[in-house]
């Protein structure tokens, strides 16, 4: 049996509201003491003596029958509970019309009492028609055994507008309350989610299920600024989840909260925007958010992000669902920062601090992974050991700053002729390494002239300003699966062809184009 709505106050255990109820049951039973001492002292007529004690009697069984049985199992849709909360409704004008003194006093005190302990037990609707029962059935009785004036009907109808607007605002403090406890149980859902992760990708998809599930949005995005580009990885659009995209942030409410570093509520997006002399753009579909609401993603002092949301309705938030969306991009932003810093530490032990390109370690690895899936897909993999000729003597004549700027200049020069999927690395001093997945020995030479011939047009001055001649280097190529099927090979390889091209004569790239016209031909 589904009589009773839901309640704000739900989260309560058994115990809890054993514990609601208590404080009510104990009042009633001080008063019913009262009568029954009130019903033994002496003096007391035996009329008088009769209707105290029996009032407290019926009173005390009353309300233990109601507070300690009906409403702690009325939620279980048992019938015989809401026969008993129906009989109190109508059973406390029936004692107040026959009982006058003792009837109306407890009348004042359980109605309300009930009433409250209802909207908490049981939902604001039954609270309700407990009160419009209990009232109507008083009125009732009024009218047809004790008749009276105007006055004592318009005091009934005055109660009863107050009982229900006493509930009604027991009702909405609940909700209040239920609110904030929700919000809660997201933020620390959040933090224990995004605690037990550093990778920035994972945090993005928390924070964008979180959004989904605690807020009644049509749309929203996360987006990241990198570079001074704002990049949503996260867009969501009706149902729909789009591909990660650049936007402009120029004159746009999302520009606006990033430069203020405030949040921004707008429940008439077209209105509201308009005063702003702003136009709305749209993200994602073709269509305008009437309400939207966005926050900054602030770490430090640096502003990294924007979360925002959007609803096709007007009104659609308020400002506990803007403090909420605050306080999970908080949460997210907190583990972003710490995301990027321990990215940017894992990045640097990996690379060499002078050039930024891969350490000897580091590229070791990553090569093994890259022969492992070039082979798994039956696809080549080149490497060029590259060392620049007569380093020593940049360093002698010099100094070894300038020595310094000519191995930087050189790892950028590598870096401009090779693909976001190549390996670049340091091999120690003055050699480097390139690895260049699904190239053939061909396409590597090309790559190797290239740097050469770059490296042959670079101007550099020494300390005092004068030009210092470019550096010339030599090349050694080696290519798997043709030539080696394991990473100390083909290293070994690659190296050994650097040193043929040094005893060639230098400035040179060993082998030369004939031996992959070979390989390829047998």
């Amino acid at each position: 049996m589904k009589l009773f709505s839901k309640t704000p106050f739900d989260r309560l255990s058994p115990q809890e509201h054993r514990q609601v109820i208590a404080p009510a049951f104990g009042l009633i039973l001080v008063i019913v003491l009262g009568l029954f001492i009130l019903g033994l002292s002496p003096g007391v007529s035996r009329q008088i003596r009769q209707t105290y004690l029996g009032a407290s009697f019926l009173f005390a069984l009353d309300s233990l029958v109601l507070f300690r049985y009906a409403l702690l199992k009325i939620r279980k849709g048992d019938l015989l509970p809401w026969l008993i909360l129906g009989g109190h409704a109508i059973g406390l004008p029936v004692i107040a019309v026959f009982l006058p003194n003792i009837g109306l006093l407890f009348m004042a005190i359980l109605g309300p009492i009930t009433a409250v302990l209802v909207v908490i037990l049981v939902g604001r609707f039954v609270a309700h028609a407990f009160i419009i029962i209990n009232q109507i059935a008083l009125l009732l009785l009024m009218i047809v055994h004790k008749p009276g004036i105007f006055s004592h009907y318009f005091a009934v109808v005055i109660i009863l507008l107050f009982n229900i607007v006493f509930v009604e605002v027991i009702f909405r403090i609940g909700q209040i309350l239920n609110q904030e406890i929700t919000h809660l149980e997201v933020l620390n859902h959040v933090a224990r989610q995004v605690g037990s992760t550093i990778e920035p990708k994972q945090v993005i998809e928390l924070l964008s299920n979180t959004i989904r599930e605690a807020l009644s949005a049509d749309t929203y995005y996360v987006g990241i600024q990198q570079n001074g580009v704002l990049r949503l990885e996260v867009l969501y659009d009706n149902g729909t989840f789009f591909p990660p995209q650049d936007i402009s942030s120029e004159n746009s409410v999302t520009a606006l909260v990033m430069q203020r570093r405030q949040s921004l509520l707008l429940n008439d997006v077209p209105a509201e925007l308009s005063r702003m002399g702003m136009q709305p753009q749209s993200i994602g579909e073709e269509r305008i958010s009437l309400s939207w609401m966005g926050t900054p993603m602030i770490a430090g002092d640096r502003v990294i992000g924007v979360v925002a949301v959007g609803a096709y309705r007007y009104n659609a938030f308020t400002i506990h669902d803007l403090r909420l969306l605050e306080n999970i991009a908080q949460q997210a932003t907190l583990a972003l920062d710490n995301a990027f810093h321990h990215a940017e530490v894992e990045e640097q032990s990996r690379s060499d601090s002078l050039t930024g390109v891969y350490n000897h370690g580091y590229f070791l690895l990553a090569l093994g992974e890259q022969m492992r899936l070039a082979q798994g897909k039956g696809k080549s993999l080149a490497l060029i050991m590259l060392d620049i000729d007569f380093f020593k003597s940049y360093n002698d004549t010099y100094g070894h700053l300038v020595g310094d700027q000519v191995l930087i200049h050189f790892s950028d020069v590598i870096r401009r002729y090779i693909k976001s999927i190549d390996l670049v690395g340091r091999w120690g001093g003055e050699e480097f390494v390139v690895a260049l997945p699904g190239a053939t020995g061909e396409q590597a030479t090309q790559i190797a002239k290239r740097i050469s011939e770059s490296l042959r047009t670079l101007q550099m001055q020494d300390r005092d300003g004068k030009p210092i001649p470019p550096p010339t280097i030599s090349q050694g190529i080696a290519v798997s699966p043709y030539e080696a099927n394991d990473v100390y090979e083909l290293i070994d390889l690659a190296d050994q062809r650097l040193y043929m091209a040094k005893s060639n004569g230098r400035d040179q790239i060993y082998p030369q184009k004939g031996h992959w016209e070979y390989i390829k031909t047998n």
